[in-house]
This record gives C-alpha cells, structure tokens and sequence, in this order.
C-alpha cells in the first residue's frame, strides 16, 4: 500500500533523523562572545608569561645593581655596643624602577601591540580568543592601549606601593586597594556580555572563535 512504512520500521527514527538535520542547519560558523573561564584562562597563561619576564628582569636587575651600585659599608652597632662595619644590601632606586619599567615595556609589548593589530597575543591565539572594536575588526593601538593601561597599570602601581610599604599601616592601605583594581578586569564576570570595565572604556569585546 502506498504510503505506509515497511514493516519494522520506526517512525520515531525518521523524526530523530529530521530534526538532527534541523539543528544542523542551524549551526553558525560566526563568533561568540567569550566565557568568562575562557577568559580566566587566558590570563592564567599571561601570568605564566608574565613571572618567566619579571625573573629575567630580576636577574638582570640584580647583576646590574651588583656591578654599578655596589652597596655601601656602614657602621652598626652589636648587641655588646661594639661599633663594627658591615656592609649593608641593597638596591639601588635607579636599577629597582628600572627594571620595573621594563617589565611594564615587556608586558605591552608581548601582550597589547600583537592584540591591536591582529586581535590576539599568545595565551589568546592558543585558546582562539580574539578581541574586537565596535566595527568587528582587530581594535587598532589606541583602543589598545587605553585597554591595557585601565585593566593593568592600576594593579601594577598599587602592587609596586603595597611592596615598598609592606609591614607599615600604608602597607595594608595598598593590599586593601589591589581589590578594588582587581575589580577593574573582574567585572566581566557580573556582565551578560562578559565585558570588564577595561572593554567598556576602550570600546573592546572579546570573542571566542569555533
């Protein structure tokens, strides 16, 4: 009889068959917008990258330090009274700014001039990350650039403070303050479109390619 379905034959599989093929018709190849694990993910890397620089500056920041600012011989008294020389370490302002600086100029450099012009850097590219501007392209140096200096210069000042006064009340000012610029990146994960307050500034969105 025209029409009906052989014998043994499930309808229900036919059903299961169309609708897969529905969803697959719905499948898009365009971007999401990016988890905030993702993100965190990213970053986790970053820091990765970030440690390997910060010990090559130290390294170099301490033979630099040994060979131009050798450190100064003073008098100190010992528990007796008795006044002795000994030579005091430490570094010198100059080389502890410097490489300071440095670290700052490598992070940009590794991190911000690849994303302004490709969208991406290293830890990004490895989990098909790529951040945008508002006209869907590779956000260009100035977005960039306002882009890192809001999500990072803040926690990397108030970090460098809280070090130099670790052990005074000021000391616990500044630990207290590197919440409040941590929140700058964290906000991300308290928005629907998973932008931090550094995203908003610059006009920046994170995309996550699959």
């Amino acid at each position: 009889m025209s029409g009906s379905a052989s014998p043994g034959h499930d309808p229900l599989t036919d059903r299961a068959a169309a609708l897969l093929h529905e969803l697959d018709s719905h499948k898009s190849d365009e971007p999401r917008l990016a988890e905030p694990m993702e993100r965190l993910v990213a970053r986790i890397i970053d820091a990765c990258v970030w440690l390997a620089a910060g010990t090559l500056w130290s390294i170099a920041g301490f033979y630099l330090d040994a060979w131009y600012f050798p450190d100064p011989v003073r008098q100190v008294a010992d528990p007796s009274g008795t006044l002795t020389w000994q030579r005091v370490e430490s570094v010198a302002p100059a080389v502890a700014w410097g490489t300071f600086i440095g670290l700052i100029l490598t992070v940009f450099a590794i991190e911000a001039i690849p994303t302004a012009r490709t969208g991406c850097h290293f830890a990004k590219r490895r989990l098909r990350l790529r951040v945008v501007g508002p006209d869907g392209r590779p956000p260009g140096f100035r977005r960039t650039t306002i882009r890192w200096a809001v999500c990072w210069l803040p926690l990397a000042i108030v970090f460098s403070l809280w070090s130099m006064t670790l052990g005074s009340g000021a000391g616990f000012l500044f630990m207290a303050a590197q919440f409040g610029a941590a929140a700058i990146p964290g906000a991300l994960f308290l928005t629907e479109d998973h932008r931090g307050f550094h995203d908003r500034i610059a006009g920046t969105t994170v995309l996550a390619e699959r």
